[in-house]
């Protein structure tokens, strides 16, 4: 959410509980859309890979959109086609 009091008392919550950090903008209005996403880390672009990135924690929660630099990088392994 936009609201930072939320933001924290989730991220509090999921600390608390050794959750990995997951984020999104769960947009209501379209201003909102894309404010927030989850960067995970892993081996390759592959649900097995992925699940295993968030279930060991290697995420982080950005808000605000993608940089030029992520998504030249993810165009440039073919995540983007």
């Amino acid at each position: 959410t936009l609201d930072r009091a939320s933001n924290r008392a989730a991220s509090r919550y999921a600390r608390a509980r050794g959750l990995a950090a997951l984020g999104g903008s769960d947009a209501h209005i379209r201003a909102a859309v894309g404010r927030a996403h989850t960067r995970v880390t892993c081996q390759e672009l592959s649900v097995r890979s992925v699940i295993g990135a968030v279930a060991a924690g290697r995420t982080e929660v950005v808000q605000g959109l993608h940089t030029i630099v992520e998504v030249a990088h993810a165009w440039a392994r073919g995540w983007l086609t």
